[in-house]
């Protein structure tokens, strides 16, 4: 890939990522705050989110709207997100409107305030996505919150309504004034970067990063939760926790080892409970890293009446990694497949963007090429110790979304 990363340090204040890419097609201008739901008060959580859909928005009723009819207009598609340990603003334009595009977020950034109007609006907006993803069989925020129960890092992403009603407009500009404590520009595209440099430098942004996350110690995870929803099927997560950015050796055999057991048609889970039992039709997994931990997951659905075996086969499939080990064949097909997926996502410039940005809060940025080196460094050994490490009940939570009696009935 013809694909140059450059970090550029402006006055010791502004950090700039810059992936310059002479093929793209298109561009994007981000802006990253290494502030998120992990920084929430307790009586105040969902703070992080809240601040993410107001930010950027306006000062007054209507100017969100407005704001996004000019970056329309001008074939600009933006966007926001919100982690447990960062948070990031995206504008997505052809390659060559990319300075525009960059012109008009630093304005944002600049002038930016809230309104106590709009804010009281967008908490019923986000009590409502929080159901809807409940509803949708979404688990990660359960996860989170089962895996390091009364942590900060598994507090209540969301938050409620009596938490979100306790957040003020001076909370949010006082998160405001320390989120550019901890901020970073990640931008691709093939301008010139010495533009670039002077775009952000014109706007005086006294943006600095000073990214620290104390570790805490963890409780045991929960063995099992049930969140109730009418239907039919069940949903399962079995998530185990495994290790931190920081540790991108492990991180590397984490990754095989998801495509090893998921993912992939002929892992397998998706073997024993697809073809084998069929009991369900797809086994998704994903990993999720943080500054000081991570986790893996499995997800499936189920019949109410297969809940039981599907979980017992499961761990059939789990307890024979770890007591045989791998086969060098399914880590070699782990490791083609890998290399598919992220060249495929590589050649998204949002995949690009989310690639870079990730590692952030683990101290060093790891380029996607570097990254597939360690992969195909990894041998048998090395995933069979993480399985023997990471992949036992002591360190797993079972999350359930369904029908809460008829569960408890059948566990």
């Amino acid at each position: 890939m013809n694909t140059h990363l450059k970090i550029y340090n402006l006055r010791k204040e502004a950090n700039l990522i810059y992936i310059y890419d002479p093929t793209v097609l298109q561009s994007v201008v981000s802006f990253w705050i290494l502030k998120g739901a992990r920084n929430d008060p307790k009586d105040k959580l969902g703070l992080a989110h809240l601040f993410e859909h107001l930010y950027l928005e306006g000062s007054r009723d209507g100017e969100s709207e407005e704001r996004l009819k000019i970056l329309e207009s001008k074939g600009i598609i933006a966007n926001a997100f919100t982690g447990r340990e960062f948070m990031y603003f995206y504008q997505y334009q052809d390659a060559g409107d990319l300075l525009v595009s960059l012109k008009l977020l630093l304005e944002q950034i600049k002038n930016n305030c809230f309104d106590r109007k709009r804010l009281k609006k967008e908490i019923d907006i986000i009590l409502a996505e929080k159901q809807t993803l409940i509803s949708d069989y979404t688990f990660w925020p359960l996860e989170h919150k089962s895996l390091w129960p009364g942590s900060i890092l598994g507090q209540d992403y969301f938050g409620t309504k009596k938490t979100l009603n306790n957040i003020s407009v001076s909370d949010l500009d006082n998160f405001s004034k320390d989120a550019l404590k901890n901020a970073c520009f990640i931008i691709l595209g093939n301008s010139d970067s010495q533009e670039i440099v002077q775009a952000i430098k014109k706007n005086d942004l006294k943006i600095q990063n000073n990214y620290k996350i104390k570790p805490e110690p963890f409780k045991k995870p929960k063995k099992i939760v049930i969140t109730p929803v009418d239907s039919r099927d069940v949903g399962i997560s079995i998530a185990f926790r495994i290790c931190s950015l920081a540790k991108s050796d492990e991180l590397v055999g984490c990754e095989l080892l998801s495509y090893i057991l998921a993912i992939t048609w002929n892992s397998r889970l998706v073997s024993n409970l697809r073809f084998k039992n069929k009991l369900v039709y797809s086994v998704e997994s994903f990993c999720e890293y943080f500054s000081d931990t991570g986790y893996l997951n499995f997800t499936f659905r189920v019949g109410k009446k297969n809940l039981s075996k599907a979980i017992k086969q499961f761990w059939l499939e789990i307890q024979a990694v770890i007591k045989k080990g791998i086969t060098s064949e399914e880590l070699e097909v782990a490791k083609k497949m890998y290399r598919l997926d992220l060249n495929m996502n590589q050649n998204d410039p949002l995949q690009k963007l989310w690639w870079c940005g990730r590692w952030l809060v683990g101290g060093e940025i790891i380029t996607s090429e570097e990254f597939l080196k360690k992969i195909f460094k990894i041998k048998e050994d090395n995933i069979n110790q993480i399985a023997l490490k990471y992949l036992n009940k002591r360190n797993c939570s079972i999350n359930l979304v369904g029908p809460q009696k008829e569960i408890s009935e059948i566990l």
